[in-house]
């Protein structure tokens, strides 16, 4: 919901800011655009033209270092990563306008327990585990490129991205995991009533994960179980059956209306679906799960403009399902296994609830402000019919945000801050736990989403502008989080780069 909001000021800005284009007011621009990823209907190919009026390319570097106290277990506590990254937006002419970028990302994550599988959310919660864990090395390459055309009243649009990822460890135990993703994106839009445009898009694409461990320790190694969600596992295939494949597809579909002048109504409405299928090959292809999600976000939002001044509400909705089911097997000797049944036994939902305010001036005098108000509330619930198990989270987050953009001779400097207050007001474990690492692990994840905490965040950003079409800039931003119980994570990232 922050990216919505966003992303209408970023637009706003934008368009006023074309009668004084240079590459630093667009990068000012883009830098308020940035935050706004999640606007739904910034997905669409075909609204490419709206996001910006004039080209503008980015080269950056950036280093990060993240560090918990209080985590989720299969995550890790600890990761640092390093981050190249290029984009570039085109406009051939009036009509046709090509856009793309390329990123390279690389680091290690630290401190996993109960996870040798990459790509968390895809898979979750059929991981592979063990109980050593450890740390984790791997890198990531993602490329897109996007082609729009106005014929007449209609923009067309189309973008095609890849991501390839790959993480591998150089201790016991040791998995090779490589990901592929593929994804492709259409849609349509054009102007519907006086100010406005429709614009209707769809995406699909697929997903393949190879996860293979090893141990090379003579000693021996742990048993390695296949997680089925809240401390559960498959019995059948946990000890010697060291690698999974995922493989599975993606899809969504949806509308947005939106101003083309920035003042206005906003609303979009996006559903999706994603089915991911975990087979074990070692002795014969098996399939062992099949997870589906669906989700349903939607959001309607005004923006109202006078003189260098907004103003604006938001209101958005979103929710999800994840169901797990496994396929049960009766072993009959040697390689033999008969299909049995297929049993739904995994099950997640949530629900998430926002509503925002926002306010500030534009950046026509070179300065600007803006001030946000957001209340969110969601609730979680997960089951494990197996187990009879079951967790459940409700809470609530408060935040405010401000924000300053100011010419300081030829220099201009952008600063955020942020204030974050999380409360939960129902936090719910029903199991019956043992003194198995899995069940321990359980746990630990239950007291990290069920606390409260206060989290703070910062970002300072200084362009230099070298001539009108190009400048340099420097970037940091750090966030502290701290719970009830004295622990506390930090994030720090710092950014380098060149507008153009």
């Amino acid at each position: 919901m922050k990216g919505v909001a966003a992303a209408f000021i970023g637009l706003f800005w934008y368009w006023n800011l074309s009668a004084q284009d240079t590459v630093v007011l667009r990068s000012m621009a883009a830098h308020e655009y940035s935050r706004s990823a999640v606007a739904g209907y910034y997905t669409n190919p075909a609204a490419a033209p709206f996001r910006f009026k004039h080209n503008l390319s980015v080269m950056q570097f950036s280093h990060q270092h993240l560090s918990r106290e209080k985590w989720m277990a299969e995550q890790g506590n600890k990761e640092r990563m390093f981050k190249l990254h290029a984009e570039s937006f085109r406009h051939i002419d009036s009509n046709n306008l090509v856009w793309g970028y390329a990123r390279y990302a690389n680091g290690v994550t630290s401190n996993i327990r109960g996870n040798e599988t990459s790509d968390l959310p895809w898979v979750y919660p059929y991981l592979m585990a063990d109980s050593m864990g450890g740390n984790l090395r791997w890198e990531e390459y993602r490329f897109g490129g996007g082609y729009n055309r106005k014929i007449q009243q209609w923009h067309a649009g189309i973008f095609l991205d890849y991501r390839a990822r790959q993480a591998y460890s150089s201790k016991d135990p040791r998995p090779k995991n490589t990901v592929s993703q593929p994804g492709l994106s259409a849609g349509l839009s054009r102007q519907v009533v006086k100010n406005y445009m429709l614009s209707i898009n769809g995406t699909a694409g697929l997903y393949s994960q190879e996860n293979l461990l090893s141990f090379l320790n003579p000693l021996g190694k742990p048993i390695v179980h296949h997680v089925t969600g809240l401390g559960g596992y498959n019995h059948l295939f946990s000890g010697s059956h060291l690698e999974a494949y995922y493989q599975g597809s993606f899809s969504d579909i949806g509308y947005a209306v939106y101003s083309q002048s920035g003042t206005g109504w906003l609303h979009y409405l996006k559903a999706g679906r994603t089915a991911v299928d975990k087979t074990i090959r070692s002795i014969q292809s098996i399939p062992l799960s099949q997870l589906s999600s669906e989700s349903l976000e939607t959001a309607l939002g005004y923006v109202h403009k006078r003189q260098n001044h907004f103003v604006g509400g938001f209101v958005h909705y979103n929710s999800s399902t994840h169901t797990g089911r496994e396929l049960r097997y009766d072993y009959r000797g040697g390689n033999n296994y008969e299909l049995l049944t297929t049993e739904k036994t995994y099950q997640r939902q949530q629900q998430q609830y926002e509503a925002m305010l926002t306010a500030g001036r534009n950046l026509t005098r070179l300065s600007g402000w803006q001030v946000t108000m957001v209340v969110h509330k969601w609730h979680q619930e997960a089951q494990q019919a197996q187990l009879d198990r079951s967790m459940v989270i409700d809470g609530w987050r408060y935040r405010i945000n401000a924000g300053w953009q100011q010419k300081i001779a030829r220099s201009y400097i952008l600063f955020d801050a942020a204030f974050r207050l999380v409360n939960i007001h129902r936090g719910q474990l029903d199991a019956e736990l043992s003194n198995r690492y899995l069940d321990a692990i359980l746990l630990g994840n239950y007291r990290y989403f069920s606390a409260d905490y206060r989290e703070w965040s910062g970002l300072i950003k200084w362009i230099q502008p070298v001539n009108r079409n190009f400048a340099l800039y420097i970037q940091a931003a750090a966030e502290l989080t701290k719970y009830e119980d004295g622990m506390r994570n930090t994030y720090i990232t710092c950014t380098g780069g060149i507008y153009f």
